[in-house]
């Protein structure tokens, strides 16, 4: 069977009440589509945070079997 690994970087940059970066994965998703569009959602939420600054995040969908 097939399953894909969501790797996620996010990074607050210099205006933000801190800067940071996390690396984190997400395992146990059945197909590429559900594993983009859960990166996609991750993404979304953390850059409109309540937060003020500079907030960006990446993603990427690995085929892990």
């Amino acid at each position: 069977m097939v399953e894909y690994v969501l790797v996620i970087f996010m990074y607050a940059g210099m205006l933000s009440q801190s800067d940071s970066v996390a690396m984190n994965n997400v395992s146990g998703f059945q197909t590429k589509q559900l594993c983009e569009e859960a990166g996609k959602q991750t993404v979304s939420e953390f850059k409109i945070s309540h937060y003020f600054g500079f907030k960006g995040g990446k993603f990427v969908c690995v085929r892990t079997k």
